[in-house]
C-alpha cells in the first residue's frame, strides 16, 4: 500500500481488489454461460481474459495450412 505526502491511501488494500475481482469473473462466468456451453459442444476454442471472451473454430488452423501446399503444387 502506498501513502501520499498527506498520509492518505493512494491504492486500495489488496483484499478489496481481491474481492472485486472475484465478483468480476463471476458476473463473466455468468453473462458468458451460453455462449461458453455452445463453443464447447461445436468443439471451438475458448480464449478467456479479464471480462472478454474471444471464440475459435480450430478447423480454421486447416485451411492456413492447405493454402501453401496449394500454392505451391500451383506453381509445378
Amino acid at each position: 500500500m502506498q501513502i501520499n505526502p498527506r498520509d492518505r491511501e493512494l491504492s486500495p488494500p489488496r483484499g478489496l481488489l481481491d474481492r472485486i475481482a472475484v465478483i468480476v469473473k463471476r458476473l463473466t462466468d455468468d453473462l458468458f454461460a451460453e455462449p461458453d456451453a455452445f463453443a464447447f459442444v461445436v468443439g471451438w476454442e475458448v480464449e478467456r481474459k479479464w471480462n472478454r471472451r474471444t471464440y475459435r473454430d480450430p478447423r480454421f488452423n486447416q485451411l492456413r495450412a492447405a493454402r501453401p501446399a496449394e500454392s505451391q503444387a500451383s506453381r509445378r
